[in-house]
């Protein structure tokens, strides 16, 4: 994806967010280890929702 925006509202599998080069996902993750385990971390910075970049959104 190259600068667009996704919504996933459930699993992804292994190496999700490979090829990323811009754009927000925006992720509802029953398990926040086990998603950041199935992230590439190399292209993707996690933050939680409740983040202080959302409390001026």
């Amino acid at each position: 994806m190259t600068g667009g925006r996704v919504a996933v509202l459930g699993p992804v599998g292994r190496n999700f967010a490979a090829g990323m080069s811009g754009g927000v996902a925006y992720v509802w993750a029953a398990d926040r280890e086990s998603f950041a385990r199935n992230c590439n971390l190399e292209m993707v910075e996690l933050e939680d929702m409740s983040a202080a970049i959302w409390k001026n959104f």
